[in-house]
């Protein structure tokens, strides 16, 4: 929300003597903008002092100053047009009230009471229906930490988002992050069967870090043990130069089915970038156990995808299957012991809720299930702790 005033300086030193949490822009954009524009001293101080954006052309000239952000996306913005000027600030004003505002909300983040401190991250096929700016937008709203996005269709009736191929969309999901402060915590799936060549990777690779992911859902449904630990050692030296873990995930009715089948992939990888993905309805499905989850090493585990789930196991591989896509629960909700499994992971693992559910998001929409998604989740794990 914008309003214009006759003097911009002013105005901001009279917000911020009310207490408006006036938005702090980095010295480096006065540095620059004394470079480029040569101002007046005097004018270069005020404008430094009160966080005030300025630009100029023949006509006139722009003063403008912004709040940080108020609850996840709204701020102010005032404004100051001098003479004919009629723009809406230079090519760096944007990218500097961006980069500014995530700045903040990261300090926000780091600073919060460790009670408050579990980040949780938006899992894609939550929200399937939300493109990947959309549903950068709904994770904000919610008080999400992260997104984990998918770039690759799993099956031939879901949505594709092709953000290694379509430079347009690449540009706007980057534009959501830096203007919310919500950070992208894996890209998925990287899923390897006999038939897939690892190379045909790289570019899917290629686009996570550019969105600055940090982790790579990976699944192997390869019966030959060998050829899987060899293609997986090899994803991983792909990924490492870019800054990439490699997370496996073992789906029981895959050929990678329990946690026992991914550990011997990891130790015969032996790569330092590689990692198990907990996903409890997997994990609970495959009939791991939490004893010997307790044993793995701690630097093996990224994260964990959250749900339950109902406590009947269905049958069938397809039951299986419809249940991890389309009905999972909110935790507590289910037969899955959320907090044994939980539990025997190392602490501070940020939390991805993949918790597809296609009923309630057609009658709620894909936003409102995120937002239940998480505020479900933090209920049901705060009152266990509070016992």
């Amino acid at each position: 929300m914008a309003f214009s005033t006759d003097d911009a300086v002013a105005c901001a030193r009279a917000m911020r003597t009310l207490g408006a949490p006036l938005l702090p822009i980095p010295d480096n954009y006065y540095a620059d903008l004394d470079a480029r524009l040569a101002l007046p001293t005097d004018l270069l101080t005020e404008l430094q002092e009160h966080s005030i954006l300025y630009d100029r052309d023949e006509r006139g000239a722009y003063l403008h100053f912004y709040t940080e952000m108020l609850g996840s996306r709204v701020f102010f913005a005032v404004v100051q047009r001098i003479d004919g000027y009629d723009g809406y600030g230079g090519a760096v004003s944007a990218p500097a009230r961006m980069a500014a505002h995530r700045e903040r909300r990261l300090l926000a983040l780091r600073h919060t009471e460790s009670a408050e401190r579990q980040d949780y991250s938006l899992a894609h096929l939550t929200a399937l229906s939300l493109s990947p700016p959309e549903l950068v937008d709904a994770a904000a709203e919610a008080g999400y930490r992260y997104v984990g996005l998918r770039l690759t269709r799993v099956t031939p009736q879901e949505p594709h988002y092709p953000l290694a191929t379509d430079p347009a969309l690449m540009r706007t999901t980057k534009t959501r992050l830096a203007a919310t402060g919500i950070e992208v915590l894996d890209i998925e799936l990287a899923r390897i069967s006999p038939a897939e060549d690892p190379r045909d990777f790289q570019r899917f690779l290629e686009a996570g870090a550019e969105l600055g992911a940090r982790h790579v859902i990976v699944q192997l449904p390869d019966p030959d043990r060998a050829r899987k630990t060899d293609r997986f050692a090899q994803l991983c030296e792909m990924a490492r130069p870019l800054g990439l873990t490699m997370d496996l995930e073992f789906p029981s009715w895959t050929e990678t089915p329990d946690l026992q089948a991914a550990v011997r992939v990891l130790r015969g990888a032996a790569q330092p970038n590689a990692g198990i993905l907990i996903d409890l309805l997997h994990f609970a499905r495959s009939g791991s156990s939490i004893a010997d989850l307790r044993q793995l090493p701690a630097e093996w585990f990224h994260f964990a995808h959250v749900c339950d789930a109902p406590p009947a196991v269905p049958a069938t591989n397809e039951g299986l299957i419809h249940t991890a896509r389309f009905e999972r629960l909110f935790p507590g909700e289910g037969g899955i012991d959320v907090h044994g499994i939980l539990g025997a992971l190392p602490p501070g693992l940020p939390y991805a809720l993949e918790i597809p559910r296609a009923t309630l998001v057609a009658q709620v929409g894909g936003k409102e299930h995120a937002r239940m998604a998480i505020a479900a989740t933090r209920h049901h794990l705060e009152k266990a702790v509070a016992r």
